[in-house]
């Protein structure tokens, strides 16, 4: 399934927004864009994006009105010029935020608009050896999170300290919402020469960083 598929009309010109309850004027006309991820509105008074997860409910109003609801209770009310306008969107973000996939989400999905030359956005082996984490305690496991089984939060291939897959699959990820698990936060010294606090995403129980 290609994502393009889903969106029935990228771009309406002419939308007008209320975003909140209580505010009685709507905005001035602006653009209202629909992308893979992004609902995206811009006017000369009002401007605001949301991604297409975090939209809880939909519903529709008089005057060609669309109802957004999302998960953190806020409330966005858009004005179209047309019936048939105002269908359309419904009908696009209704889909798009029915995606389950993960591999059709943020941030594991990636399209780029023109050709590029990149094979990769990161490097496993290159942050491993930036991180100057012993190699002996640490190994790339790229069947730790086949599938997303432990959490569609992280990426299929995990750095995980050395022999602890069968631990994180059945122990640890299960015990935590969503299946994340701990991750490590350490001193370290900037080329400054100064001491930072850093974290990293990899994932770790308690475990000898050097």
């Amino acid at each position: 399934m290609e994502l393009e598929e889903l969106i029935q009309l990228p771009h309406v010109s002419g939308v007008r927004c209320l975003q909140d309850l209580f505010e009685i004027k709507p905005s001035k006309p602006g653009n209202l864009l629909i992308s893979l991820h992004i609902l995206l509105f811009e006017s000369s008074d009002c401007k605001f994006q949301l991604i297409h997860k975090i939209i809880e409910k939909f519903d529709t109003g008089d005057d060609n009105s669309l109802i957004v609801i999302t998960k953190d209770f806020n409330v966005y009310t858009l004005f179209f010029q047309e019936e048939e306008e105002c269908l359309q969107v419904l009908a696009s973000l209704v889909a798009l935020s029915d995606v389950s996939d993960p591999r059709l989400l943020l941030p594991f999905y990636c399209k780029p608009n023109r050709p590029t030359q990149v094979t990769s956005v990161y490097d496993e082996q290159q942050e491993l050896r930036w991180l100057e984490f012993p190699p002996s305690n640490w190994e790339i496991c790229k069947n730790a999170n086949e599938n997303f089984t432990v959490s569609d939060c992280y990426s299929p291939t995990l750095v995980i300290p050395t022999g602890w897959e069968d631990i994180i699959r059945s122990s640890l990820a299960p015990t935590r919402e969503k299946g994340r698990v701990p991750r490590p936060t350490y001193h370290r010294r900037h080329r400054s020469g100064r001491h930072v606090r850093d974290h990293c995403s990899v994932l770790s129980m308690k475990t000898e960083l050097v």
